[in-house]
């Protein structure tokens, strides 16, 4: 008898909704907890047993017992379980993050608890990755959040607990399933990248990556890699230099010296489906209320596929996690300056256009808490606290604003050109405004803005006849629209659509 590994002591599972548990054994298995009991025969060594929805409550004993044995877990809750995903924003630890020593200090919350899911691109993968600190990928249970485990969590996860904890006063579980560094085909199943239309980039991106490999060479170089990256992981202590330095300094130091990254191939992170079928893929189908998501900036150079492929993933995760309206909050990335030139503004403008037209999908804008010359902003408590904003006015009757304004429409009256906003109960200006017109020519410059009501009006004396407007499409750009709530808005180009 083995239960998967997301099954453990001290952990939580979502109230309300149908209990899902599964491993391996042989002949009947049969699960209990509280007053629930429910079986299922295994097929192929394999069993999922499927349990009626519970209120809140706990701590629970769970028994799962087959023919051959039983497994007793003890101190499990029933509460809110959320997925923390994404690349390494949504990684970066609680020790990283401003003020996050000061945090975890006073992480004293045993109705919250933590899952890691092991970073893993490869089966039985048993090394070490650099994910701020060095990090094994090994199997561990679900920890209680204390000022020791909290200080190691995603920062954004355990903030967003934090809220949500006190605000409904039931057992939180936070899933961080998240790798640096990785675009988002890794995280889709390779059956869907095989045959999904919308996957045709990196479905060929990989082909032609095959067709240039010595597989024999590879793994030699991909093996040696691993080594190195061992030895600088073991070499390094993470957290005593976030002390010493600060968060501001850190965020821009180097612990470990990098080995060079071996070519793009079959056993690396961005490999797709690779992270679907080796970490996804153990937690599926766990039931959740809802997906926190803050990837894009691998995927910067992959703009013009983004909403596609984004749309490809959030119906993957419907699918897995069987309900088909699970939400999915996301974070627009904050301003960054990179390669190539406006691939940042690009994606961004992506994400933009994935809040106003997938359904169940929900944006929080994020231009002031940035750091140009750091892609891992250290505000992280602002990024969780904005993300419980949204989750809470979506699904736990909370009425504050959690989105600065998003472009609605626009339309040209005269020499102007009227530009109306979502999440705008009160445009306001700020300094140095960077908007832009242009007319038929096509070529932009600076404009002057208004604002009436939830409308933008801008005029140029350098454009009589304006077509079209901007703001912000930039990789850096000065932020100077908010709303009421004093949010920013998102980039926007009028133009954008009509590409």
């Amino acid at each position: 008898m083995k239960v998967s590994a997301l099954f453990s002591d001290h952990m939580v599972l979502q109230r309300q909704k149908p209990i899902r548990v599964w491993g391996e054994g042989g002949g009947i298995v049969t699960v209990h907890i509280g007053d629930a009991t429910a079986s299922a025969l295994c097929e192929g060594g394999k069993f999922l047993v499927e349990l009626p929805p519970m209120e809140a409550g706990g701590p629970y004993t769970m028994t799962v017992t087959d023919a051959f044995g039983e497994v007793t877990l003890t101190d499990v809750m029933i509460g809110e379980v959320w997925l923390a995903a994404g690349q390494s924003n949504m990684e970066h630890p609680l020790f990283s993050a401003e003020d996050g020593f000061e945090a975890a200090a006073a992480a004293d919350l045993p109705n919250i608890r933590f899952f890691t899911v092991a970073r893993r691109s490869e089966a039985g993968q048993d090394r070490y990755n650099w994910h701020f600190e060095a990090v094994r990928s090994v199997d561990t249970p679900w920890q209680v959040c204390t000022p020791d485990t909290a200080l190691r969590f995603s920062a954004i996860g355990f903030y967003f607990a934090r809220h949500l904890q006190a605000e409904e006063g039931v057992a939180v579980g936070v899933i961080s399933c998240n790798f640096g560094g990785t675009r988002i085909e890794p995280w889709i199943a390779k059956e869907t990248v095989e045959t999904d239309p919308r996957l045709a980039m990196a479905r060929e991106r990989a082909r032609k990556a095959l067709e240039s490999l010595n597989m024999d060479e590879y793994n030699a170089v991909y093996d040696a890699y691993r080594d190195e990256l061992d030895a600088q992981c073991l070499s390094a202590d993470a957290v005593a230099k976030a002390r010493e330095l600060g968060p501001y300094a850190f965020g821009r130091y180097n612990c470990i010296d990098w080995p060079k990254e071996p070519p793009f191939g079959p056993r690396w992170q961005n490999w797709p489906g690779n992270l679907y079928e080796h970490m996804t893929a153990t937690i599926v189908p766990y039931a959740l209320r809802g997906v926190l998501w803050y990837q894009g900036e691998s995927s910067r150079g992959d703009a013009p596929y983004y909403f596609d492929m984004f749309e490809a993933y959030a119906e993957q995760c419907r699918r897995d996690f069987r309900d088909e309206h699970l939400p999915i909050f996301t974070v627009q990335l904050a301003p960054y300056i990179c390669d190539p030139p406006f691939s940042w503004a690009r994606i961004v403008e992506a994400q933009v256009r994935i809040a106003k037209e997938q359904e169940d999908v929900y944006l929080i804008t994020s231009g002031d808490i940035g750091e140009y010359g750091n892609i891992h902003p250290m505000y992280k408590r602002q990024f969780g606290d904005r993300l419980w904003l949204a989750a809470s006015r979506v699904l736990y009757g909370g009425d504050a604003e959690y989105c600065g304004p998003i472009y609605a429409s626009h339309c040209v009256v005269g020499n102007t050109v009227r530009v109306a906003f979502t999440h705008a109960t009160a445009l306001s200006l700020g300094e140095n405004p960077d908007f832009m017109l242009c007319g038929e020519d096509g070529v932009f410059y600076p404009a002057t803005a208004t604002v009436e009501g939830a409308t933008l009006v801008l005029t140029s004396e350098q454009v009589p006849s304006p077509v079209h407007a901007r703001y912000g499409f930039a990789d850096q750009f000065r932020l100077s629209l908010f709303n009421g709530e004093g949010l920013p808005a998102a980039p926007f180009r009028t133009d954008f659509f009509e590409e």
